[in-house]
């Protein structure tokens, strides 16, 4: 199940949790579309009344180097029917009874899990690194962390603005340096 939220949260769109859990592959109007027939692309798609910020999510999950698509669909096809109550929910990640996973276990077993690899991760830890990664290979780009994370322009920069006045600062005294005589390396 871990393998299949990483998929999702790190290559298709860093969903916050409460969307993730909420995922349906099946049943009326499913939020994870899958390749099916002459539709050879998969999808999330969440409305925007069912986002924190009210903007619908539209993200493509790609068949691409990630694999991601492949994962889901290995976890779908061969570890959700053995979850149990799986053929009675129309969730990804199915709970008790086919209801909801609860989003305290889900993020439990990922914080557990990725303390024991040595990397210790929360949900939110995972949403938000992958934006301060974007952020420090792409300085400025407040617009490709917001699509990234299905925010506003307004919220990326608010939130990760930090990230760009440490390389600025960097650039700065790098600067400095060089019209000092000094070498690029500091």
């Amino acid at each position: 199940m871990l393998a299949a939220v990483c998929a999702v949260g790190l290559w298709a769109v860093p969903l916050r949790l409460g969307n993730l859990i909420r995922l349906r592959h099946q049943g009326k109007q499913p939020t994870l579309v899958l390749p099916y027939g002459s539709r050879d692309r998969a999808h999330i798609l969440i409305g925007a009344q069912d986002v924190k910020n009210c903007r619908p999510i539209r993200a493509p999950i790609s068949q691409g180097p990630t694999r991601d698509l492949e994962v889901l669909q290995w976890y779908i096809d061969e570890n959700r029917p053995r979850t149990p109550w799986a053929e009675q929910s129309p969730f990804l990640f199915p709970g008790y009874h086919g209801t909801l996973i609860g989003q305290k276990t889900l993020g439990d077993w990922l914080t557990n899990h990725t303390r024991a690899i040595g990397l210790p991760m929360t949900p939110r830890n995972l949403r938000h690194g992958l934006a301060t990664l974007h952020d420090k290979y792409h300085p400025g780009d407040y617009a490709g962390a917001a699509r990234l994370l299905c925010n506003t322009l307004q919220t990326a920069r608010q939130y990760y603005a930090w990230i760009d006045e440490g390389a600025e600062m960097r650039n700065i005294k790098q600067e400095v340096a060089k019209l000092g005589g000094f070498s690029d390396e500091l």
